[in-house]
C-alpha cells in the first residue's frame, strides 16, 4: 500500500485555487477598508441627530391652581343664578338651592310604614 497520500493533480489546480481564495481574501479587506469611511460619511447624520436635546415641553397652564379656582368660581356661577334655558318653552334655571328646597318642600309627605297602610 502507498503510503504517500497526495492530492489528485490532474484534477484540482490547487495553485489556482489559492491564487482565488488569496484574491477574495484581498478583495475583501479592500472593500471594508473603502466602505468604513462611505459609511460614516452616511451615517453621520443619523448618528447626531440622536445626540439632539429634545423640545421642552409644552407650557399648558402657567398657573393650574388658578386655572382651577377659575373654572369652579364659573362653575359655581352657572350653579347659583336665575336665567332662561328656553324661554320659548318656558324653561327657567334657578340657582341650585333653591331647586332643592323646592324639591324638598313639594315631596315632604310624612313617612308611613307599609305596616300602616295595611291597616
Amino acid at each position: 500500500m502507498n503510503d504517500n497520500h497526495r492530492h489528485e493533480s490532474a484534477w484540482i489546480n490547487a495553485r489556482l485555487l489559492h491564487r482565488v481564495a488569496l484574491g477574495l481574501g484581498i478583495a475583501l479587506v479592500l472593500i471594508a477598508a473603502l466602505m468604513y469611511p462611505l459609511l460614516r460619511f452616511w451615517l453621520a447624520p443619523q448618528l447626531t441627530a440622536g445626540l439632539q436635546a429634545p423640545p421642552p415641553a409644552p407650557r399648558l397652564q402657567a398657573d393650574p391652581a388658578a386655572d382651577l379656582a377659575a373654572e369652579r368660581a364659573q362653575q359655581r356661577q352657572r350653579l347659583e343664578r336665575y336665567g332662561w334655558v328656553d324661554r320659548d318653552a318656558g324653561i327657567a334655571q334657578i340657582p341650585i338651592e333653591r331647586a332643592m328646597a323646592l324639591l324638598v318642600a313639594n315631596h315632604a309627605t310624612p313617612a308611613t310604614s307599609d305596616a300602616e297602610d295595611s291597616r
